[in-house]
């Protein structure tokens, strides 16, 4: 008997995205018997919940990969034994790792026809970054006409896999136990402490990519938080039209994916831990920049990984199932 047909497959699992789009997959209704979770042996056999039901993860080296459609590649390191495998089938591989660097990404609500002009089955799922930035400049764009952003974002070691996630861990622990911290990926200790620009390629990156998304300049500065999820972005925004924070607040509330605390509660104020797990972008501090003529300044906070990354991959999986 031939074996059921698996549609979606994640490799790499235990990665931060890997984890993401497990619940992201399972919220967005995908049966389990759609999704299969790949790692490599020493993480095979474990048994991870999906939703209300459990899945076992399996040895992406013993996978027969003819039996998906779409395939997320959520760790790196897969790529130099297994890139080969995983194309030759002709499936559509969602690289949510930006080590592939093909263009153009996509955003489906942005940028769908692009998808469907597809040339090649790599699909590059943008940065968290492009995917916050774009979602909110988008709509501003459309009704008041953009003439230049500038976006300092900081951004949480989740952005760069376990590796870094776990240096956290043992660097705060250190600082207590006045042991010697572990080396990090980084050339500096990322416990208590702010790294400006910790992987430049990835501000240069989304710039490139928000300049094919939204056709007007966005200027990227990146600086390593000592967090663990989430991102943090201040943003600076000119438009060429005459606009007020009425006219922008008006247009924010008819956006799916965004939500302004004002309208929730004027006196709140949201962290990463917050929004954790949250589907929204949530926008605050939205204020007239003085002496700067249409010049606004916001403030964004969401689940970068949750709410941007593994989301957008997982509407461009529907979208090609479709």
């Amino acid at each position: 008997m031939e074996m059921k047909k698996k549609q979606v497959v994640i490799l790499g699992v235990f990665s931060p995205i890997g984890q993401a789009l497990i619940s992201c997959l399972a919220d967005q209704g995908f049966d389990s018997e759609q999704v299969q979770l790949l790692d490599t042996e020493p993480n095979a056999d474990m048994v991870l919940p999906y939703g209300n039901e459990t899945l076992v993860v399996q040895d992406l080296t013993t996978f027969d990969f003819k039996y998906s459609t779409v395939i997320f590649l959520c760790t790196p390191s897969i790529l130099s034994t297994h890139l080969d495998a995983v194309l030759e089938q002709g499936h559509y591989l969602i690289d949510c790792t930006g080590i592939l660097g093909t263009e153009p990404c996509i955003i489906p609500s942005l940028n769908l026809k692009a998808l469907k002009k597809q040339e090649t089955n790599i699909i590059t799922n943008p940065t968290s970054l492009s995917i916050t930035l774009a979602q909110v400049l988008s709509p501003i764009h459309q009704a008041f006409s953009v003439q230049y952003a500038q976006d300092t974002a900081m951004i949480s070691v989740s952005e760069f896999g376990i590796e870094a996630t776990n240096a956290l861990i043992s660097q705060t622990r250190s600082l207590y136990t006045r042991e010697a911290p572990p080396k990090g990926p980084f050339q500096k200790i990322q416990a208590f402490n702010l790294i400006p620009e910790p992987y430049p390629i990835l501000s240069r990156q989304t710039m490139a990519q928000l300049k094919t998304l939204l056709h007007f300049p966005v200027t990227v500065a990146t600086c390593l938080a000592p967090i663990f999820q989430g991102e943090c972005h201040s943003l600076i925004f000119t438009t060429r039209k005459k606009c007020q924070t009425k006219d922008l607040k008006k247009v924010f509330k008819k956006h799916p994916y965004c939500r302004l605390t004002e309208e929730i509660n004027p006196y709140l104020t949201l962290t990463t831990q917050d929004t954790a797990l949250s589907p929204y972008f949530f926008l605050t501090h939205l204020s007239v920049v003085p002496y700067r003529e249409n010049t606004f300044h916001l403030w964004i906070v969401c689940d970068s990984i949750r709410t941007g990354t593994a989301f957008n991959a997982v509407q461009i999986a529907k979208h090609i199932l479709s």
